[in-house]
């Protein structure tokens, strides 16, 4: 009966929805899957979060929870880089996802978040045609969340063609960012070419939430060796955003090694969304100049890894109208 008592706990812990202006806590315990969600308006803001274990109560295991002094020191950017910004999300409780801070002990993962309300701009387009979105002067494009498919069938309405409202592209966020994001505009065709058909026979529409971010100043550069660690820091009161990164080589100047820096269109694809993950919204972060890292683009080539960078002030929000083809009672 404890054991039936404990585990109703953990899913009930595992899958809750926050109400704005609240701190919430949720739990899911290792080899479970923690959801969190907000209410219609809201967005997640990530605030603290542990995999490991600090207590034995919570999700006991008989002789697997003696060490209360165990905790990754990935969980917090790996939540946000999952979550931030989101109105629902789902993290997998495993080591596969954090990595095993402490071999033999039944781990948790724990996350402290609130719902922020919704001050993001959005933009839709029909199929077959462009989506253009873009910020004023001083400010760059950052995206939020985006939809090809359809969720509400008075969007972009046309006759029998919008009763699945079911419908969504699990391309479209990573494919808008990768196109607009860092950019002062971009345009992004809202088609099954760009984002494969997630629903043949239906007629979609891409929606897109973004923001719009100060550039404050010019953005700063750092490089490290491959091997070495490359650390980026902001002074109190901002914190860091990635604009870009390299790993692997551009040119042959940059960490010479004699013999091994002939190929200069080397770059892994990973590079940007890893240092983002684990730089973005900090004061300062470390990042291994390493294949481990990032994948080897280019065998027996010495790279490098090279990220672009600025200080934005805390809690720094700037919005632009709405603009957004949708009738007033969706369904």
């Amino acid at each position: 009966m404890y054991y039936i008592k404990l585990f109703l706990l953990s899913v009930a812990l595992s899958s809750i929805t926050a109400v704005s202006g609240e701190q919430k806590s949720s739990v899911a315990c290792e080899h479970d899957k923690l959801t969190i969600s907000c209410n219609d308006g809201y967005y997640i803001r990530i605030v603290n979060a542990l995999y490991g274990r600090k207590q034995q109560s919570t999700c006991f295991r008989a002789g697997l929870v003696s060490n209360t002094n165990c905790a990754a020191g990935s969980a917090l950017t790996v939540v946000q880089s999952r979550c931030d910004n989101l109105s629902k999300c789902t993290v997998d409780a495993s080591n596969e996802v954090f990595g095993d801070p402490c071999f033999g002990t039944f781990k948790y993962l724990e996350v402290e978040y609130e719902c922020v309300p919704s001050t993001k701009p959005s933009s839709v387009a029909c199929e077959h045609q462009k989506l253009n979105i873009s910020c004023n002067d001083g400010h760059y494009l950052w995206i939020v969340n985006a939809l090809y498919g359809r969720k509400q069938s008075c969007i972009c309405p046309m006759r029998n063609r919008v009763s699945n409202t079911n419908c969504s592209a699990g391309t479209a966020l990573s494919v808008v960012q990768s196109r607009c994001n860092n950019l002062t505009n971009c345009s992004v065709d809202a088609s099954s070419r760009m984002f494969g058909d997630p629903c043949i026979g239906t007629y979609k529409y891409l929606e897109v939430e973004y923001q719009c971010l100060p550039i404050s100043g010019s953005k700063t550069s750092s490089v490290a060796c491959e091997h070495d660690k490359l650390n980026i820091k902001c002074n109190p009161g901002y914190s860091l955003w990635i604009v870009n990164a390299l790993y692997g080589r551009k040119q042959q100047s940059t960490c010479f090694r004699a013999g091994q820096v002939s190929n200069t269109n080397c770059a892994a694809g990973t590079a940007l969304t890893v240092v983002q993950s684990r730089c973005n919204k900090l004061t300062e972060c470390t990042v291994d100049a390493s294949n481990g890292m990032f994948g080897d683009p280019c065998f027996g080539t010495y790279k490098y890894l090279e990220v672009e960078y600025q200080c934005l002030p805390n809690k720094q929000d700037v919005l632009l109208p709405i603009d957004i083809r949708m009738c007033n009672n969706c369904i």
